[in-house]
């Protein structure tokens, strides 16, 4: 399916994890958050909550200060494919991928097995939470049940796997990773970082929600006409 878009509020009934909020202090034009932290997990699948948290392995995109990971505005931007980072973080962000994979980084194309694509690092992205956080404890996108950040239990925890960000040709029956370092101000989260997720635009609140979720309408459908 293509999705589903809800009017007025968000449809739980589409969530695999409960919602939780990331700050959106912008009341005018692009919706905008602020990243605080990334990650790279090898292992545990490619949602939020590993599938083996006894044996992945998490590294963490360090010697890089908040601001140097914004260097300005950061959009959330579904009208944009592909996720643009700022050129700051290209060199810390190899650092820890070289760490996970033992290669460099780069946005050459590969031809990889899907075992060999699978076994890339899920992109954990942590963002400032609001402060009209819902009291959920339970919530696996809050920080505070990850442990990352004990300093900022109230952040949000985003996970972009690598089926998200590897984009697969056809034509030539290779995957590029569509995440860039190549802005030179802010940066735009596009629809590979959006995918996977129901997200609530909260313009009243100042906030965007996000819930895990394969947005399939259809499954909604069918409950409802069973029920």
């Amino acid at each position: 399916t293509a999705g589903a878009m809800t009017m007025g509020g968000a449809d739980a009934r589409l969530h695999q994890t409960p919602m939780v909020f990331a700050a959106q202090p912008n009341d005018q034009g692009w919706y905008t958050i602020k990243i605080r932290g990334l990650y790279l997990r090898v292992g545990g699948g490619e949602r939020l909550k590993s599938t083996d948290p006894q044996n992945d392995a998490i590294h963490k995109v360090q010697e890089i200060s908040i601001s140097d990971m914004n260097n300005g505005e950061v959009i959330v931007d579904s009208g944009t494919t592909d996720t643009y980072l700022s050129t700051k973080l290209r060199g810390p962000f190899n650092d820890a991928w070289k760490q996970a994979t033992g290669v460099d980084y780069d946005n050459d194309s590969h031809k990889l097995t899907d075992e060999q694509l699978l076994a890339l690092p899920t992109i954990l992205l942590q963002l400032e939470g609001s402060t009209d956080q819902p009291d959920n404890t339970a919530a696996p996108g809050l920080m505070s049940n990850l442990g990352f950040d004990t300093d900022s239990p109230n952040d949000i925890v985003v996970a972009v796997p690598p089926t998200h960000y590897m984009e697969y040709s056809l034509k030539n029956k290779k995957y590029t990773s569509r995440l860039y370092f190549s802005e030179g101000h802010g940066g735009v989260l596009g629809a590979n970082f959006m995918m996977g997720h129901d997200i609530l635009f909260d313009v009243d609140n100042s906030r965007m929600g996000f819930a895990e979720s394969d947005c399939d309408f259809a499954n909604v459908e069918a409950l409802g006409t069973s029920g």
